[in-house]
């Protein structure tokens, strides 16, 4: 089985450095990137599931967090984990797993 890994942000800009370096600055809301790439590979036909596991430390805008360039950006922590198929998946088709990483507050089930 072939796992690929990364990472997506959508480049806003150029910073320049004191030492020559040229970086690109980021959208700060990481995770639109995150979702719009989740799209278009569903349009693709190809994407037979989507789960997301915990990733990294969530960030607000009253909690920021930075690259090492360093620009801000937010994110609800989560990485997006794809599964694909060679057959044709049609949106209403895609598997949506139901993985809750056990750190997010906001998304833990009801206890009763």
């Amino acid at each position: 089985m072939d796992v690929f890994l990364g990472q997506i942000s959508r480049d806003i800009g150029v910073a320049f450095f004191k030492n020559t370096l040229t970086t690109h600055t980021i959208d700060p809301f990481v995770d639109h990137t995150r979702d719009g790439l989740a799209g278009d590979l569903a349009y693709s036909q190809n994407l037979s599931g989507i789960g997301y596991v915990a990733g990294s430390q969530i960030s607000t805008e009253t909690d920021t967090h930075y690259n090492l360039t360093p620009d801000p950006y937010y994110s609800d922590g989560y990485r997006a984990v794809f599964f694909f198929s060679e057959e044709t998946t049609s949106l209403d088709e895609i598997d949506h797993l139901m993985w809750l990483p056990q750190w997010h507050p906001n998304l833990q089930p009801n206890a009763e």
